[in-house]
């Protein structure tokens, strides 16, 4: 910085008090200038709540334009609301903005935090008699930032419903019951066949999962299955050709088993039966009376899990 102190005025024996009094104005805009980026940091004290906070320097500040102050935020001072205020040397409260001259986000000044200050006392249009935070972004910046690491924010309350961010904490409260809205896991085909989940949901696609391999039981041998909610129903065509006890396999075993199977003989007017033998998750065996002879056809259906 180039000093405005001229040296040759006063000259030698021709010192007069304008010429005394101008210098030593130009002395003060220097030593102004000079005290605006030269100041030392000091630590901001409660002057009255975390956000009416207060830095006294040793040597008192006076407020002018362009004046530069540089700030520790003190030990549990981190602010709370948006329109924080410094009073510096008793200068008056004056409040903090960013450089665009908006409002600051809730914590945005923490403890232990170091602020450099610039105050604007007449400033633009829309700054005038507040301290201006350096070290701030702007609204600009602020537009779709990209986080890098593991950013972390304030959890809310379960069920908060605004445009606060979710954090992982959060969402894992928002659990779902049977009286209350939330997120559920999704159960897996494990778990449905298992039936013994309490708290995970169902799919549309696990609720009713239909594998059929003949849609159409027109002919011995063709089978259909579908399975609701873990449930496991088959159905199917045979013929029966034994006199004594047959196997007959399904075309998939039952994952957890078979619970019954009933059969149904095609002939009209029949008396006799098929009796069960026994049932198993592969298939089940039929031992049918004296009174069948030859080939004879039957409907099955069988449920299990």
């Amino acid at each position: 910085m180039s000093s405005q102190i001229i040296e040759t005025n006063p000259t030698s024996g021709s010192a007069t008090t304008s010429s005394v009094r101008d210098n030593f104005g130009f002395a003060k805009t220097e030593i102004n200038n000079f005290e605006r980026m030269t100041e030392d940091k000091v630590i901001t004290t409660n002057g009255g709540s975390v956000n009416t906070q207060d830095a006294n320097f040793a040597n008192d500040v006076t407020l002018v334009e362009g004046r530069r102050i540089s700030v520790e935020i003190g030990t549990g001072l981190t602010t709370t609301n948006t329109t924080p205020t410094l009073n510096v040397d008793g200068t008056g409260d004056k409040t903090i903005v960013r450089q665009d001259g908006s409002a600051l986000a809730v914590g945005d000044l923490k403890e232990g935090q170091y602020c450099d200050f610039i105050y604007a006392a007449s400033g633009g249009s829309h700054i005038q008699d507040k301290w201006v935070w350096l070290n701030s972004k702007t609204d600009a910046n602020d537009a779709s930032p990209t986080f890098t690491g593991t950013p972390a924010a304030p959890t809310a309350s379960k069920n908060t419903n605004t445009t606060q961010l979710a954090t992982t904490a959060f969402v894992m409260a928002q659990t779902a019951s049977a009286t209350e809205s939330g997120i559920s896991e999704l159960a897996t085909a494990t778990e449905v066949k298992a039936g013994t989940d309490a708290s995970r949901i169902l799919t549309p696609e696990n609720l009713l999962r239909v594998a059929v391999s003949n849609a159409a039981v027109s002919s011995a041998g063709d089978q259909g299955s579908i399975e609701i909610a873990g449930v496991v129903i088959k159905w199917g065509l045979e013929n029966s050709t034994l006199d004594e006890d047959q196997t007959f396999t399904f075309d998939t075993a039952f994952p957890n088993g078979c619970s019954c199977v009933v059969t149904q003989r095609i002939k009209s007017g029949a008396t006799s039966i098929l009796g069960l033998v026994s049932v198993s998750a592969a298939n089940f065996v039929l031992n049918r009376t004296d009174g069948i002879d030859g080939t004879d056809p039957f409907y099955f259906i069988a449920i299990g899990r």
